[in-house]
């Protein structure tokens, strides 16, 4: 999955589990695989973090750099 439509899913599942009439055992279920999909997300986004590079221009070449939080 990208990373937009596992974020889509997450919101499904949180408008699922929203929902007063969901029985329990559905919501246990919505609720692990919401759990176990937002872990995946959240790995995802760090290990895209930890190898983004940022351009910049020093005169008249671009050099890349590790991008650092500030």
């Amino acid at each position: 999955m990208t990373l937009k439509k596992d974020i889509e899913t997450l919101e499904s599942f949180a408008h699922e589990l929203e929902n007063e009439d969901i029985d329990l055992e559905k919501a246990m279920s919505t609720y692990k695989k919401a759990v176990k999909l937002a872990e995946s997300t959240f790995t995802s986004i760090k290990k895209s973090e930890d190898t983004l590079k940022v351009l910049r221009k020093e005169g008249e070449k671009l050099v890349s750099e590790n991008y650092h939080e500030s």
